[in-house]
Parts: structure tokens; sequence; C-alpha cells
């Protein structure tokens, strides 16, 4: 299933449940527990998982545990560049969102930014985001 970054994160995490089951759910019919990093067999992808359970107005009765594969910012963001270039003078909001559209990443609030100097930024997914893991660190270059 592809991300539809038009949608949250729990919507997301919905569509996949939904995908994948033979009863369409709403984000009433559902608990998703925060993800958990999940360390992948061989041969697998997934590398989080969630539990899922069902409210007490849900048709479908349970709990059950779905694993998936959540965009590791320090893997696989690695075709993308690392060091980025910008005027003198450029606020550091603007330089977050010119490195997060050239990384098609369209939500912020899911990640934290820190600028560790003034010519780099580290972008990190918070520890409970459902898309996001990891992190990447970008040199910025000023001229």
């Amino acid at each position: 299933m592809l991300i539809d970054i038009t949608k949250t994160p729990e919507q997301n995490i919905l569509d996949l449940i939904n995908e994948s089951s033979e009863v369409v759910f709403t984000e009433n019919d559902l608990i998703i527990s925060a993800p958990v990093i999940y360390v992948p067999l061989p041969g697998e992808t997934s590398n989080t998982t969630v539990t899922v359970t069902a409210t007490q107005t849900s048709l479908i009765k349970g709990i059950t545990t779905v694993k998936y594969k959540r965009l590791d910012l320090s893997k696989d963001f690695e075709n993308y560049p690392s060091s980025f270039t910008f005027e003198i003078g450029m606020q550091r909001p603007v330089i977050i969102s010119n490195i997060l559209a050239n990384l098609n990443i369209n939500n912020r609030a899911y990640l934290d930014y820190d600028f560790i100097t003034d010519t780099s930024l580290k972008i990190s997914a918070v520890f409970d985001d459902y898309l996001y893991c990891g992190s990447k660190t970008f040199t910025l270059v000023f001229e």
C-alpha cells in the first residue's frame, strides 16, 4: 500500500488495516496503539508493529498486531541530497520547508528539527509517529 500524504498517519494505518481485512473499519471502530520498533526476520520489510483493539461499539471484537514498514529517515532517504545550499540570512523555517520539499515530505508536524550547528540540521521522527522513524542530518551551505 502506498502512503497517501494527504491523510493523517492514523488514517493511513486504518487504510492498511482495511486493505488487509474483509471489513471496512472507521476510526470509531478501532484503537491503534503507538508504533513499536520491530526487528524484521530475514526477507521481511516490516520495521514496526501496532496493536489494534476493537472498540466496544465495533462490529468486530478482539485484538491483533499489525506489522508494517515506516519510512526510515536514516535509510530510506539515502538517495536524496544530504547537503543543501541557501542564501546567507535565510530564515530557519524556510530552510526546513525547502529540505522537506526536496524529500517529498509535506507534513512537518510529525518531525523534530535540531540545528546542531549553524551549518547542520538534524531531522528526526517523533517517537510515536506512524509513518516515519529514525533521523537524518543535513549539511547546510550558505553563499
